[in-house]
């Protein structure tokens, strides 16, 4: 799905588009995207395809004038870690990647030009973090993207999908090119 303007619900859809949203249903079961969605929280890994999960959270905040929240959690685990996943007890080898994320994060704020947001890197379990981050942020979107699942992914499920049993808001999973 891609975002376009319906005059009915403001709800904007395409349908050639690999988006799908959530939206909430107001009590006369109207979509009310166009009141609700003032403050989006955008979820990226800043892997390859974050840019496409950018730029669809980016039209959606300039259409609808809503800050963006956009969050990059590193998960902590034991054994061997890539540089975005950090073992608890390298808090130096921990600043470096936190700055490395704020600049990439910082290029692709300036790449689709956003201009009311925040940026916010947390660390911890991903389904875990984001949740508590929409809370407390009180978010009224949820952007994150969709990955394809291999191997044991397909029995964990995706984080888009942990994500969607847990919020207490709507939820769009952009599906990224594999």
């Amino acid at each position: 799905m891609r975002f376009a303007y319906c005059a009915l619900g403001g709800l904007f859809y395409e349908p050639s588009s690999s988006v799908a949203v959530t939206p909430a249903i107001d009590k006369y079961g109207g979509t009310r995207l166009m009141n609700i969605y003032k403050r989006i929280l955008l979820v990226i890994d800043l892997g390859e395809h974050s840019d496409e999960v950018v730029a669809r959270a980016a039209y959606l905040a300039k259409a609808l004038k809503a800050h963006v929240d956009l969050l990059h959690v590193l998960e902590h685990v034991l054994g061997d870690y890539s540089a975005d996943v950090v073992p608890p007890e390298s808090m130096d080898k921990l600043d470096i990647v936190k700055d490395r994320a704020r600049d990439q994060m910082t290029g692709l704020v300036e790449q689709f030009e956003l201009t009311d947001f925040d940026l916010l890197i947390e660390t911890g379990t991903t389904r875990d973090q984001i949740l508590r981050v929409a809370e407390e942020r009180q978010s009224d979107v949820i952007v994150v993207g969709a990955h394809e699942r291999h191997g044991l992914a397909v029995i964990r499920g995706s984080v888009a999908e942990r994500v969607v049993d847990g919020a207490h808001c709507d939820v769009i999973a952009v599906h990224m090119a594999s």
